[in-house]
């Protein structure tokens, strides 16, 4: 994570970290870096401490935008209005009000158009995290499967990489757990069909172009199907039991 957050310091915030021969080097946003001894459990524990860091991150990131955002449309103007409604308040200090509000909102425009690009990629960022944090679980389970990372080049997403992937691909593999979850229920609909005509000629029939189908490899091959091949290979098993699935 590249980003602080109200009520933590840099170095209490995980950027990432790495493995190297036998020991996981975890670094944080200030700069320093602190070295343990590699297995699984220390890994674990440092991905854990991540997502409870990401989680805090999102939550809190949100909360200051809505706050910033009504603070900025609504506190300038509530000494005009106030003025407004006073009976005695003269034309002078009417006219300074509207003076006051109106070089408010041109320091507001200018502080946009300045800080607009760093507020977007801050937005973008809290997002992905967002729809990371979201499809967490699913994507670590359907993390072997092709269909996940279909139309991404990296495949390797979790809360330590999740830095290396921009919104847009977060955003497709969220997507891509839809496809993997209904490939997955058209998968356990099949796959006791698939084991009893497995000698079938008509089984894979326009679902694998070459390669021996058997007991021991089917499962594996069946899995990695992407969803339209595996639809194909249902309406196969339709065809072959004379019913529909």
């Amino acid at each position: 994570m590249k980003y602080t957050y109200s009520g933590k310091k840099k170095s209490e915030i995980i950027e990432k970290y790495t493995i190297e021969n036998d020991k996981i080097i975890v670094y944080f946003l200030d700069g320093h870096k602190e070295e343990y001894l590699y297995n699984k459990i220390t890994e674990d524990s440092i991905k854990l401490r991540m997502i409870e860091q990401a989680t805090e991150f999102v939550l809190n990131d949100k909360t200051v935008r809505q706050l910033s955002f009504y603070a900025t449309v609504f506190y300038p103007g509530w000494p005009l209005i106030a003025l407004l409604f006073l009976s005695d308040a003269s034309e002078s200090a009417l006219k300074n009000a509207t003076y006051f509000f109106l070089g408010w909102m041109v320091i507001g425009t200018a502080h946009t158009l300045v800080f607009a690009p760093k507020i977007k990629d801050r937005r973008d960022y809290t997002e992905k995290y967002e729809i990371y944090l979201k499809n967490r679980k699913e994507i670590e389970k359907y993390s072997l499967d092709s269909c996940l990372y279909d139309g991404v080049d990296k495949q390797d997403l979790n809360i330590n990489t999740l830095d290396n992937y921009t919104l847009g691909e977060v955003t497709r593999i969220s997507r891509n757990v839809n496809t993997c979850r209904s490939k997955e229920k058209t998968y356990l609909k099949i796959i006791s069909y698939v084991y009893k005509h497995i000698n079938n000629p008509e089984l894979f029939k326009d679902v694998i172009e070459d390669g021996e189908v058997t007991v021991d490899n089917v499962d594996s091959i069946v899995n990695n199907l992407p969803l339209d091949k595996v639809k194909t290979l249902k309406l196969n098993i339709s065809n072959i039991i004379g019913e529909d699935l």
